[in-house]
């Protein structure tokens, strides 16, 4: 209990009570009542009924029953209530499935669970010019990986696919060595069939070998060796030709999880010391005196991958072997890398049941993404490309490609995944790429072009030419669509002499529909002098406002067209067509935005259809609703309405009849003491920071289990911890938000003189304390923001970055959120549902801004999630990142 005039005036009192009890005796009856069994059942109620009845040829006067008996004898009048609600109750729920049925026709069908499907096809790839015309001589990177694939999906949440080049090929075989001894670690059987599974499910296997099984491994191929001792028939003994040199020799990579080579595992299972001249061979000192914690190797903290026990060694190359064998550290895991020839010994430096702490599922999932991501071979170049689905099935054409790089060839390497309800679907492949051809294409501005039906501009092309000929030929530019020719144009109108190395401003138009295609030049001979990337951007088309209702009644619709990175065109020639009205065409000729005035339509769906340059069409779609009283029009809520005023009625005229009700009279509880305590109010609000400063924090909103934590340690009485129940707790912050001194959101109570010193909402502090926790509930690594960042928080999920903004009624948040969707996907976070759905009011505006983040929330790119989801999200995310 809380004194509220001592609170009020300065101090907080906190009154303990205490209760004392005299029982004298259990009960006190007030009067005294004869207890009667009454039974009202319609068992007992026929029963009795019946038993009336068959006394008819017992009566004394011959059978005829007397009117008081006979009346007694008719069926109660309160049955045929009964029955009478039970038929009006039948009726309602049977018009109600009826009526669901008619709304939501199948509802009530059971389908079975379809499980999800992912297949694709390479519709074309090449290795082509690229880069701008402006940065060849400095950059010297203009060649482009390009793929086109056809996704055909069923059931998936999202998928993502990876691009990445190799100077080397990549494993393409995964061995397991297996050896008898291994069996009888505890988490060996859940290691193997944990990782098999793995494998499996992007369409690899893992297979089981033994030693003399290591004779036949191909080249190009990743053995995993978990037996913590080395086999000491990989160091040359036992009469063994498959040394550890002779498989690095073959190109094969070796992942070695266990203790140093000074001692080994024998054939009979028995562990025996090996000398240093059989060792020193490989060139490696192991080091037990110095051990730093993996985590200290990791040189990308916001990205780490791996996740084991501290190391038991560290490794370093021998002074004899320097420039030999090359020992380094594999960034993101914290794990040896030693390179010798063209193969790789990957060194896990711990024992293997003591790395997982036994458990076979967590070394499957370290080793599984080792392997698959194969951070031993560097990449060229890499790119990611995420496509939402939301269970969506079909096909979908997808084109990929890298930015620029130097290299005129490599091998590419995709990674499938799809995503479905924390399942992965994976796939995997691999292939050779060579640009092939000397002659190149540069573009002006990069490849990523306006097409000329949109803004009228042509695009500007240079020509260098590597050829080693006197000839003169007429060139052409063939624009094809994997791998057909879908528009050809001349390079020039006279011939051109094949020894001029450069052709700069050539004026090309763009005239096909958007999308990713390959430029080539060729003559007329169909000889292939060069051939570009070319990716030809769509328009979108942005409303100026939301639709509503009011646009439709004034006739007034204004919109603008923008390209993918939200810049306004101007529009050389494009007509406007409402519901395929070809009577009635709007067309604007030289303008930057679109304005339709006086345009009035009916009630229903229509479409807006823009056509540029006559070549090109782009629809947009919306729905008017007439402003109506939703409550009576809406034919559901009337059906509701009048069902419940039926019931209602059908409930008061069948109402039993009341029943005498008898109250038991207990006596009120004897005075009570109170002790008073008194706290004063600036205590009390000090206690915020004291526990802040306690955990190292800064205006930190605290949870209400903290404050009770620090009442007991920082406050005493009679040098006793105060303990305070829930209930005063309550009172007290109850007292101190109603005098604006406290606030609460999500739970977590705050200063209000924080968001001064701070510099940001309460609401602010208690959303970025909300995900802290969640953040360190899952053990998800985090950042917090500074102020030149664009980001509130960064996480590190698995191998994922992922940028968060809290959403604090400050629109300006959005241009930050579309700068880190360039790079990782986003998540834009909301207190509560209620202010979600209140930015999901202006989520389907059309303006700039919102037009770019609803496309990058389509693909999936940013995400809009309130803490309560952003909880479930980061589980189901963790969960499949193991």
């Amino acid at each position: 209990m809380i004194k509220k005039s001592g609170l009020l005036s300065g101090p907080i009192r906190i009154i303990t009570k205490k209760y004392y009890f005299t029982i004298n005796k259990k009960f006190q009856p007030v009067e005294r009542y004869a207890i009667t069994r009454h039974d009202s059942g319609i068992k007992s109620t026929l029963e009795q009924a019946i038993k009336k009845l068959t006394r008819k040829n017992d009566a004394p006067d011959g059978g005829r029953v007397k009117k008081a008996e006979y009346e007694q004898l008719m069926i109660p009048w309160y049955i045929f209530k009964l029955m009478g609600v039970i038929l009006i109750l039948s009726g309602v729920g049977s018009g109600f499935i009826v009526f669901q049925n008619y709304i939501s026709p199948g509802a009530w069908q059971i389908h079975p669970a379809t499980p999800p499907t992912l297949h694709y096809e390479i519709a074309d790839k090449a290795m082509l010019s690229s880069g701008s015309d402006e940065n060849q001589d400095t950059l010297k990177k203009d060649t482009t990986a390009f793929v086109l694939l056809n996704i055909t999906s069923s059931m998936l949440d999202n998928v993502t696919v990876k691009m990445k080049v190799y100077a080397r090929q990549a494993p393409e075989n995964i061995y397991l060595l297996d050896i008898p001894q291994m069996r009888t670690q505890d988490s060996y059987s859940e290691f193997v069939n944990t990782l098999s599974g793995m494998f499996t499910s992007i369409g690899t296997r893992l297979n089981i070998v033994g030693i003399a099984d290591l004779e036949g491994i191909p080249p190009n191929s990743v053995i995993i060796v978990p037996t913590t001792y080395i086999p000491a028939s990989l160091l040359g003994l036992e009469e063994s030709q498959q040394t550890l040199q002779t498989l690095m020799g073959r190109g094969i990579t070796i992942i070695y999880i266990g203790l140093p080579f000074d001692a080994a595992i024998m054939k009979d299972g028995k562990i025996n010391p090996i000398p240093p001249a059989v060792y020193n061979k490989y060139g490696l000192q192991f080091n037990y005196g110095v051990s730093p914690a993996y985590i200290d190797l990791v040189e990308d903290l916001n990205n780490p991958r791996f996740y084991y026990e501290d190391n038991e060694y560290t490794i370093q190359a021998s002074y004899t072997h320097a420039g030999q064998i090359t020992v380094s550290v594999l960034n993101g895991y914290g794990i040896y890398n030693v390179q010798m020839g063209d193969g790789n010994l990957i060194i896990v430096p711990q024992a293997f049941d003591g790395a997982w702490l036994k458990s076979g599922r967590a070394a499957a999932a370290n080793i599984f993404t080792l392997v698959d991501e194969i951070p031993w071979l560097d990449e060229t170049i890499s790119n990611s490309y995420p496509v939402y689905l939301g269970k969506w099935n079909g096909s979908f054409i997808l084109p990929i490609y890298t930015q620029a790089f130097e290299a005129k060839s490599g091998y590419v390497r995709l990674v499938i995944d799809g995503y479905s309800d924390g399942k992965i679907l994976g796939m995997r492949e691999q292939f050779y790429l060579q640009k092939g051809l000397e002659s190149n294409i540069y573009i002006k501005k990069g490849p990523i072009v306006i097409p000329t039906y949109v803004n009228n501009g042509d695009t500007k092309v240079t020509l260098v030419i590597n050829e080693q000929s006197q000839q003169q030929k007429k060139l052409d530019f063939q624009i094809l669509d994997r791998g057909t020719v879908i528009d050809t144009q001349s390079l020039s109108d006279g011939e051109i002499n094949l020894q001029v190395t450069r052709i700069p401003n050539i004026q090309m138009k763009v005239v096909v529909p958007p999308g990713v295609y390959v430029l080539r030049v060729v003559d007329k001979g169909k000889h292939t002098y060069a051939q570009a990337l070319l990716d030809v951007s769509d328009v979108y088309i942005a409303y100026g406002k939301s639709f509503d209702a009011r646009d439709y009644i004034k006739g007034v619709f204004k919109f603008d067209v923008m390209d993918r990175f939200g810049e306004r065109l101007m529009l050389n020639d494009v007509k406007v067509m409402i519901d395929n009205d070809t009577a009635k065409v709007y067309e604007f000729k030289g303008v930057n935005n679109i304005a339709l005035y006086e345009v009035h339509l009916s009630e229903g769906p229509h479409e807006f259809a823009f056509t540029f340059g006559g070549r090109y069409t782009k629809r947009l779609t919306d729905e008017y609703i007439r402003p109506r009283f939703e409550l009576i029009e809406n034919p559901v809520n009337f059906t509701l309405i009048v069902i419940a005023i039926g019931t209602f009625g059908a409930a008061f005229f069948f109402k039993p009849k009341e029943r005498l009700i008898y109250n038991l009279d207990i006596p009120d509880f004897p005075p009570v003491m109170a002790q008073k305590l008194f706290v004063k109010k600036s205590a009390v609000l000090g206690l915020f920071n004291t526990i802040n400063t306690d955990y190292g924090w800064a205006n930190m909103p605290l949870r209400a289990e903290e404050l009770k934590k620090g009442l007991r340690t920082k406050l005493t009485y009679m040098g006793k911890p105060l303990v305070i129940g829930d209930y005063n707790l309550e009172r007290i912050l109850d007292v101190l938000m109603a005098k604006k001194q406290v606030e609460e959101h999500l739970q977590y109570y705050s200063l209000t003189e924080w968001a001064a010193a701070d510099g940001k909402s309460l609401r602010f502090l208690s959303m970025g304390r909300a995900m802290r926790d969640i953040c360190l509930k899952y053990i998800i690594k985090f950042t917090k923001g500074g102020g030149n960042d664009s980001y509130d928080m960064m996480l590190v999920v698995g191998k994922e970055i992922m940028c968060v903004n809290f959403f604090d009624s400050d629109y300006g948040v959005i241009p930050k959120l579309l700068k880190n969707s360039h790079d990782y996907r986003s998540i834009l976070l909301f207190e509560d549902r209620w202010s979600k759905n209140r930015f999901m009011e202006q989520f389907n505006s059309t303006q700039k801004e919102m037009v770019m983040l609803k496309i990058n929330h389509q693909y999936g790119r940013i995400l809009l999630l309130t803490v309560d989801e952003a909880d479930k999200f980061l589980s189901e995310v963790k969960g499949m990142r193991k």
